[in-house]
This record gives structure tokens, C-alpha cells and sequence, in this order.
């Protein structure tokens, strides 16, 4: 009785690999570009940004749900540090049919121009995305984020005259104005409450 147990699970396993895994896995199959897809995330996830890269550009490669890999794509190049790269990216991921996934590449291109310094552009994203997706709150705490930040700019510019800066003070401010977008939660997605006085 057990050679016969065993006879039909060696069966079921060789039909799985001679009949339904070559489906699957067939390089013109939506399943296999969906798979490359959740193994990109999967990487991204892991922090493993090359990986993910190279299952991101197989699922291009496939012309299979491209501007949701240009999205995860311009979020992998955010991650490295490359935000012309991942605007490029997002431009593209803005193409596509869902009102939400255009709402998140406005808002991502709205993030990268808030910690650019470029506030007028942020300012313009942020409520692109509210257009498209009003419920979006984070969307709406940046937008105000980025108007108080605009005129915090716009007041400081017409008080004092810029005095030109060392390249080790700027590299130190750079690094203090990454910080202060981090801690303001421009990055984060879950809605964080702040009030405009405690900036």
C-alpha cells in the first residue's frame, strides 16, 4: 500500500512539473510577470534594491502592468537616493488608469520636491493628488507642510540677503534638512498630526 501512496505522489509531482509549472513560468504568461513583480516587492522588502531592480525590468521586459512597475521602480530609487531617477519613473507610473496609483506618484513627486527645497513644485503635486484622491490625508498634512514651509522661505528671503556658504557648513545643513524632513513625516505613510507652531 505505501509503494502505491508513494508511486501516486511521484505522479502528481512529475505532472505538476511537466504540465502546470511550464505554464506558470512560460516568459509570455501573466502569471510569470505577476510572480516577478511580488518577488520584486519581496526583494525591495529585504532591502535587496539590485535584486528587485532585475525582476522589475523582467516584468518591463513582459509589457505587463508597466506603470505599476515604474511605480515600484521610482520608489526603489528614492530608497537609493536617486530622486531624478525616480521622478522619471513616476512621470511614467502617472499613466496609469487608477486615479489612486496616479494620486501616489503625485504625492512621491511631491515628497522628493519637499525635501529638494522646492516647495512651489511640492505644493503642486500634493494637491494634483488630492484631485485625484481626496481621502488621501497624508497628502493633505504635506500639502500644509509644504505651504508653511514656502512661506517660512518666502519670510526669510525677504529679511536677511543669502551670505554664500562653506562647502562643510552646506553639507552639514543639507544633512540637518534631510533630518528635519524625516522627523516632519513627510516620508512616512501613516497620517502623523503636527501643528504648525511646533516646526
Amino acid at each position: 500500500m505505501d509503494k502505491n501512496i508513494w508511486r501516486t505522489r511521484r505522479y502528481i509531482i512529475s505532472l505538476f512539473f511537466v504540465i502546470v509549472y511550464p505554464i506558470y513560468t512560460s516568459s509570455c504568461s501573466k502569471p510569470y510577470a505577476m510572480w516577478q513583480v511580488i518577488i520584486g516587492n519581496y526583494r525591495y522588502e529585504q532591502g535587496r534594491y539590485h535584486e528587485a531592480t532585475m525582476h522589475y525590468f523582467e516584468t518591463l521586459s513582459l509589457e505587463y502592468q508597466e506603470e505599476i512597475v515604474y511605480f515600484n521602480l521610482g520608489s526603489l530609487y528614492h530608497a537609493l537616493g536617486e530622486a531624478e531617477a525616480a521622478q522619471e519613473m513616476w512621470i511614467q507610473a502617472q499613466h496609469h488608469d487608477s486615479p489612486i496609483i496616479q494620486s501616489q506618484a503625485h504625492y512621491n513627486r511631491g515628497v522628493v520636491y519637499y525635501q529638494l527645497g522646492e516647495y512651489a513644485s511640492a505644493i503642486e503635486h500634493f494637491r494634483h493628488a488630492l484631485l485625484l484622491h481626496s481621502q488621501d490625508i497624508n497628502a493633505k498634512i504635506n500639502l500644509e507642510l509644504a505651504q508653511i514651509a514656502l512661506f517660512r522661505q518666502n519670510e526669510s528671503n525677504k529679511s536677511t540677503a543669502p551670505t554664500p556658504q562653506s562647502p562643510i557648513n552646506q553639507r552639514q545643513l543639507d544633512y540637518l534638512k534631510r533630518r528635519n524632513t524625516i522627523f516632519l513625516g513627510v516620508e512616512l505613510q501613516e497620517p502623523e498630526w503636527l501643528d504648525p507652531d511646533d516646526i
